[in-house]
């Protein structure tokens, strides 16, 4: 509903009110809940298009390094801006990544300076925004309701 046709509710909704005050009490009362009895679908259902579903996306990483893992996160979120440290013993599973939608999947949502840098006793690997969204092209997304999910479980994102 556009801004021209609530006007027009408001003023209808305003002229019940105003006949209500001036006028003989039981029929204005009566004429009156006609009216507004009228529009209450129109309100409701501006309420009702107004509310749009939200979804939460999550990624998250298994550690399959055999070994604990020490996790910089930087850019991994559209609800916060921190950089996160996790550290990730083998066999665990942290997340990495974090967005809330209003549909898209977090393949669409994962920024170009996304970073994530993995330690262990071996080395370093870097994962950037790119990378990460080829490595999700071929994850199965779990869903639940509003919550999804991707989990990169491979050996290939050790260092």
């Amino acid at each position: 509903m556009n801004m021209k046709d609530r006007v027009e509710a408001r003023t209808e909704l305003t002229k019940i009110q105003y006949q209500a005050a001036h006028s003989c009490p039981v029929t204005t009362t009566t004429n009156a809940m006609i009216k507004f009895a009228g529009i209450l679908p129109l309100f409701i259902s501006l309420a009702s298009g107004a509310a749009q579903q939200v979804y939460n996306n999550h990624v998250y990483v298994e550690n399959r390094c055999d070994q604990p893992l020490e996790m910089k996160i930087s850019n991994s979120s559209n609800l916060h801006s921190l950089e996160l440290n996790v550290k990730a013993k083998a066999g665990s599973r942290s997340l990495v990544a974090s967005f809330a939608s209003y549909g898209e999947d977090v393949i669409e949502q994962i920024p170009g300076n996304y970073s994530l840098t993995i330690t262990d006793a071996v080395g370093t690997k870097v994962v950037d925004g790119a990378q990460l969204r080829q490595r999700l092209s071929g994850v199965k997304k779990i869903n639940d309701g509003t919550q999804r999910e991707w989990t990169i479980n491979d050996a290939s994102i050790c260092p």
